[in-house]
């Protein structure tokens, strides 16, 4: 499948420093595709894939409080790759105005990222 890259972040689970994850979007147009790789390959290691549709259905179901949806593997993982598609797209789009002096900091939050372990959703 070849896909349009449109995020791509440091893999802290692996511990590699030079393995990657991206969120792309499909030839399709439809399909969202998290993958895993090496900075700098041509390839990488499809681990999700999620089309318009079911990631509508699954968001929704996720936020009416479904507990089978809350615990499908790869919940977070997924919908933050659509999040991110979609916003990169907006943004492209110019459908998204800049917020002067917007903090995206977290709120003050801890940044818990360096002590990120296996997949969410995986207990049932």
């Amino acid at each position: 499948m070849m896909a349009l890259i449109l995020a791509e972040v440091p893999d802290l689970i692996s511990g590699n420093t030079a393995r990657r994850r991206f969120a792309a979007l499909a030839e399709d147009r439809e399909t969202i595709a998290v993958a895993a790789g090496q900075a700098g390959d041509a390839y990488a290691e499809r681990e999700h894939e999620l089309s318009h549709g079911d990631a509508q259905k699954l968001a929704e179901a996720v936020l009416s409080g479904d507990r089978r949806a809350v615990t499908t593997p790869g919940l977070a993982r997924k919908l933050s790759a659509f999040a991110l598609v979609l916003f990169r797209v907006c943004r492209a789009a110019n459908a998204l105005q800049h917020i002067e002096g917007f903090d995206d900091g977290f709120g003050g939050h801890p940044d818990d990222r360096e002590a990120a372990t296996g997949d969410e959703g995986a207990e049932a």
